[in-house]
This record gives C-alpha cells, structure tokens and sequence, in this order.
C-alpha cells in the first residue's frame, strides 16, 4: 500500500466514524442530524477498529445491501485496506463490454436505444458488478448531474451512453474535469438547452444550473447579471447529421459562439474565437472554483449522501479544504 494511497483511505474511515456516531453502531438508525454539542463527534480523526456492525453499516452505505462475499472481503484485509483498493478500482473493459452485449445487442438499437434499454443497462452493471460502489457513487452523480432521457427523441438517446460513463468515473476524478466534460457532454448539452444557445439568440439554462445545482447552490454568490454574461460564454454548440455515422451528432461551431468579453463576478472573461473559443467554458469554470465556495458546496453534499444530514460549517470548511488543497481531486 503506497503512502498516497493510505491518505486517501484515511479521511474515508473518518467519514465512517462521524456516520456510526451520528447513527449507532450497527445497520440502520436514524436520518436525523445528530447534536453536536461538545464538537467531538464532528472530529475527522480515523477510528482505530471497527467492530462487525461497523463492517455492515460501512457496506450499507456503499454498497447495495450486504452480500456476504463482501462482508468477507472486508474481514479478510480489514476495513482501511478495503477502502483503499475500493477507491482506486478501475472501469473493467470486459466487464462493459459483457453488459451492452448482453442488454442491447444489435447495433441499429444501440444507435437509437429505447428508454427502457437504457434502464435495462444500467440496472445489468448494478446488480452484476463486482464494484457496487461505483455504482453508488454514480447515482449520487446522477442526482446532482440529473437528466432524463424524456426529453430525447430516439436519435439523441445514444448520447446516454457517454453520459453514463461520465457520472460513473468522474466521481473519482478531478471535479473541474469533471465539470468540463459535463459542460460539454452531449446529453446535458440537450438537457439544458445549450446546444440551441447562439450568438443572438442565447439560452440562460446551462449557465443557471451550472451555478444553482452543479457548483454553489441557489442564489450563493452570483446575481442575475452573472448568468446572463456566462450564457454568452456558454454558445456554440450545435446537433448535426454525420453522414459517416448516419448519427445524430453534437459539435462546436464557431460562428455560433459569442465572442465578445464578458464580465462575471466583476471580472472581465476575454472573448475568444476561433476553433478554441470553447474554452470560454473552461474561463468560467476556473472563475468559479477561484472564487466561489464551491468545495464547501460538493463537499457538504457528498457527506451528507453518505454520512448525514447538515454537517456543521466547520465540518465543511475541514472537508473542503482538503478538496481544495488536494486540486479537486475527489478521491481525498
């Protein structure tokens, strides 16, 4: 076990005693916010051991119940290991390969997949996967990341596939990473209206979301004024028929991006064009993360996800410092 590594697995079993003294020792207990009156039970310090109850409640909230091979699993190398090689498990090519031909076999259905295969699919690697956890994660990533497949029509819901691999390893990556790639994720794209926003004729959608749900919360530190000029940095992507593929395609067009400067949070974003001018929506991002409390945002809602409700706000500054100490990198 590298030293790194070890790190990685340390704040994960601080978690896991802030869940057992916020729930009880074994499985179950209650959702509500505990009290923290003398601030000890709030202490990201790593429990020493853990109990077999402590094994089932950590299983619980990581993965889909208790299966005996991982309670086992968990026995055999002990707790702090077992979350070291949890969060550093990688995507098995095998493993996807064996679900989409299993789930959608045929080519002409995984170019215009229906609904319910889709669902099929995710539902496959759940309940097959030897990595339960990241599929735990992934729907967290879903929630926060939320589209639905109800605003496709049945050209656009390949772009699903992408979007699935996005929320099921971006959670163990880099957050600004992430946010990119979802920027420009085809079926978000769709979902928010972004790949009808042009010069001209620009849609708000992507830019309030980006800020109200994906980095800060509703209202937290940008004004009307500020969506309206990220908007303008958020143009330029357009659907299109390759007809290579015979797909229904998503691209950047420059012509369609607005290209003058814009002003967010009081400073200046430099218009771009050109091929590149995509990057406006790297600007923003990187604006944001320098100057807005983002890592408190994400931070607070993952451990409530996975240990609970309300952390205090200096459990979060704690948390979100090691994320922004660590450059968004998630895995800490």
């Amino acid at each position: 076990m590298n030293k790194s590594t070890t790190r990685l697995g340390a704040l994960a079993l601080a978690l896991l005693s802030s869940m057992l003294t916020a729930c009880g020792g074994g499985g179950g207990g209650s959702s509500a916010p505990p009290s923290f009156d003398d601030g000890k039970s709030e202490s990201l310090v790593a429990q020493s051991s853990f109990e077999d109850d402590d094994i089932r409640h950590f299983l619980l909230r990581t993965h889909f119940g208790i299966k005996q091979a991982e309670f086992d699993a968990v026995k055999a190398v002990g707790l702090p290991t077992y979350i070291d090689q949890m969060l550093a498990r990688q995507l098995d090519p095998a493993f996807e390969a064996l679900a989409l031909d299993t789930v959608i076999p045929d080519q002409e259905s995984r170019d215009q997949p229906s609904r319910e295969e889709l669902e099929r699919l995710w539902l496959w690697k759940m309940t097959r996967t030897s990595d339960p956890f990241r599929e735990v994660l992934a729907m967290f990533w879903h929630d926060h990341f939320a589209i639905s497949t109800d605003g496709f029509d049945t050209s656009e819901r390949w772009w699903y596939f992408n979007y699935l691999d996005l929320i099921r390893t971006g959670g163990y990556g880099n957050f600004r990473d992430f946010l990119i790639a979802m920027a420009t994720d085809w079926a978000m794209l769709e979902w928010l209206d972004g790949n009808d926003s042009r010069v001209n004729n620009i849609n708000e959608n992507w830019a309030r979301e980006f800020w109200e749900l994906f980095t800060l919360g509703e209202g937290n530190g940008y004004t009307q004024a500020d969506i309206e000029e990220a908007a303008r940095c958020f143009t330029g992507y357009d659907d299109f028929d390759n007809t290579v593929t015979s797909r229904l395609e998503t691209r950047f067009e420059e012509d369609r991006h607005d290209t003058g400067d814009k002003t967010i949070f009081g400073m200046t974003v430099t218009g771009r064009s050109g091929p590149d001018a995509w990057r406006e929506y790297e600007d923003v991002i990187d604006l944001t993360l320098a100057n807005r409390p983002v890592a408190e945002y994400i931070v607070g809602k993952l451990w409530a996800y996975f240990a609970y409700e309300a952390p205090s706000a200096a459990m979060r500054s704690s948390l979100a410092t090691i994320l922004r100490d660590s450059g968004y990198e998630l895995r800490p």
